[in-house]
């Protein structure tokens, strides 16, 4: 949390309606991403008044889940064991360029400071993705400690404030690992941490707002997560997503303090050749299925220590040979599961059902409907999709 007093003299304004809502004296704050999405998960949403006399407005974005009250004040009951907490949430559009502002009434102060230190002890651990000693120094080289540096220094020597990096590879070999552990740091060193969907983007083209998705309110990284839409040569899937998507990334108009991070599942001879220019996207980090070394790094640090003792560290690790971290982690959870029931591990009969599980999905899809039975030469498939179903 960052107290009120150090944030932008522009929030007088704000002070001046919170400070009068309900006659309650609040200290304002601002929260993270994870902080507010913890919040909103478990919150209940009592009441929404608007700021001084207005009331608030209503943005209509489409889809229920992204709509949203502006210009206004909400209030949140959070039910502790000790008693309800109530918070004031000020909702601000994101194109102000101010940060997500709460208030809690100044005699409840402690008990959310409590509350945000007990946040993070459920799922805020540092643990380090299981990455390759170098590919871990570059990605933390590249994203928070670039963000510490000498901004004055930079300028001196004319460097923008400003990193692209690609998180390339299948599904389950540790990109999300990854980006949750930058998530975070980010949070432990106070800068901002967004995520962008597909969605956000699709809702964001439809309003006009799509400069708004490429800033932060403080230096942070924005993660444009599973963006292959967005990404893909445009020769080959030609869409003006690309044209919009690659002018905000390095336009008319630079931006500053940011780190831009993406994930996708393209090959790099998929990516349109104008995204991986520099400036655009500066380092491109692989997530192959993990190596004989990563697989016994992730079987030492998080399978039971019982489990691996009874069937041997050595045989688990020759035994999942091409294996993602996904597959990894379901065959723990299914072994566990038995050892947990009392029953031997039958660590073939785990192996073999995971082995037979990738089989079927990676079988040609079948036809469905009228003409499903017909004798016919099948469509020619291009792009990822043929690659899916090869």
């Amino acid at each position: 949390m960052t107290s009120i007093y150090k944030l932008d003299q522009d929030l007088v304004a704000l002070r001046k309606y919170a400070s009068q809502f309900r006659g309650e004296e609040l200290v304002l704050f601002d929260l993270d991403y994870f902080q507010q999405a913890k919040i909103w998960q478990t919150g209940k949403r009592e009441e929404i008044a608007g700021l001084g006399e207005a009331p608030p407005i209503m943005i209509h974005r489409g889809r229920p889940q992204d709509d949203g009250f502006f210009f206004s004040m909400q209030v949140y009951r959070l039910n502790l064991a000790d008693g309800p907490l109530r918070l004031v949430y000020l909702g601000v559009p994101r194109s102000a360029e101010l940060p997500s502002l709460w208030g809690v009434a100044k005699h409840e102060y402690p008990r959310l400071k409590q509350y945000v230190a007990d946040m993070y002890g459920e799922g805020m651990e540092q643990v380090p993705p299981i990455l390759s000693v170098d590919d871990q120094a570059k990605l933390l080289a590249n994203t928070i400690d670039f963000l510490k540096r000498d901004d004055s220094l930079l300028r001196k020597y004319r460097v923008p404030k400003k990193r692209g990096i690609l998180l390339r590879g299948s599904p389950g070999n540790g990109k999300t690992m990854a980006c949750r552990w930058l998530r975070n740091l980010c949070t432990r060193e106070r800068f901002d941490f967004e995520t962008v969907t597909v969605d956000d983007y699709a809702s964001a083209r439809d309003d006009h707002e799509t400069a708004t998705l490429f800033q932060t309110c403080r230096p942070g990284i924005i993660l444009f997560d599973d963006f292959d839409k967005a990404l893909q040569d445009r020769t080959k899937f030609g869409d003006d997503i690309q044209s919009v998507f690659l002018a905000e990334l390095d336009g008319m108009s630079p931006k500053e303090g940011v780190v831009y991070m993406f994930t996708s599942n393209l090959r790099l001879d998929q990516i349109d050749p104008a995204a991986q220019r520099p400036g655009r996207i500066d380092l491109v980090i692989e997530f192959a299925p993990p190596s004989a070394e990563l697989r016994q790094r992730f079987i030492r640090q998080e399978w039971p220590t019982e489990v691996v003792a009874a069937l041997g560290e050595e045989m688990l690790v020759n035994s999942t040979e091409g294996w993602s971290f996904a597959e990894l982690e379901e065959a723990r959870k299914a072994t566990v599961l038995r050892w947990l029931d009392g029953q031997d591990f039958r660590w073939n009969t785990v192996r073999d059902d995971l082995v037979e599980r990738r089989e079927s999905a990676q079988k040609p899809i079948r036809p469905v409907g009228f003409g499903a039975n017909f004798k016919t030469e099948p469509a020619a498939v291009v792009g990822p999709l043929a690659e899916r179903i090869a």
